[in-house]
């Protein structure tokens, strides 16, 4: 069986390996947040219009 040269050949279990990004303003957390001048409601009749 092979083993690491040293305990140092993986990174810790509870680190990223993406760098940590600061939310908008507002932004809930784990949530998307994307600011538009579209109501809901305009959004929703345009998604109805296409699955016509």
């Amino acid at each position: 069986m092979l083993e690491a040269d040293s305990v140092h050949s993986t990174p810790p279990e509870n680190t990223s390996a993406l760098p940590p990004r600061n939310p908008p303003v507002g932004a809930a957390p784990g949530g998307l947040y994307l600011p538009t001048d579209v109501t809901p409601e305009t959004l929703f009749q345009a998604i109805g219009r296409l699955r016509k």
